[in-house]
């Protein structure tokens, strides 16, 4: 991750940018390259090759010991959204409390029991 984040320091920009850019760039693909208000604009088309960088950066740095016929070309990146995520767990947390028959308030002594831990082993 040190590799791809030193390609999106370089350039200047966040990895959010370069996502949204590269995200604006394959709509405008898959809605089938129309000459409307979702053409991406320059700097788009410039930072798809700043994700596509960081992403080969990535890659690289991680199977740089690896045999040849092993490595990989791309990582696969991904945007870490810790609120996102936070908020996907409070909602299975949820689910699953409403499916052994917990009460609000159980479920709520239970979620804080959840993040205490989490925040002990952590």
């Amino acid at each position: 991750m040190a590799a791809a984040r030193a390609v999106f320091d370089e350039a200047g920009i966040s990895p959010m940018r370069a996502a949204e850019a590269s995200f604006a760039v394959e709509g405008w693909d898959e809605a089938g390259f129309p000459d409307d208000d979702r053409y991406p604009d320059d700097e788009d088309f410039a930072l798809v090759h700043v994700w596509g960088e960081a992403d080969e950066a990535a890659a690289v740095a991680c199977c740089r010991d690896w045999p040849e016929e092993k490595q990989v070309r791309t990582a696969d990146l991904e945007l870490d959204d810790p609120e996102a995520d936070a908020r996907r767990a409070k909602m299975k947390a949820e689910m699953e409390a409403y499916a052994r028959g917990l009460t609000p308030d159980q479920l709520e002594k239970e979620w804080k029991m959840r993040r205490a831990s989490r925040v002990r082993t952590s």
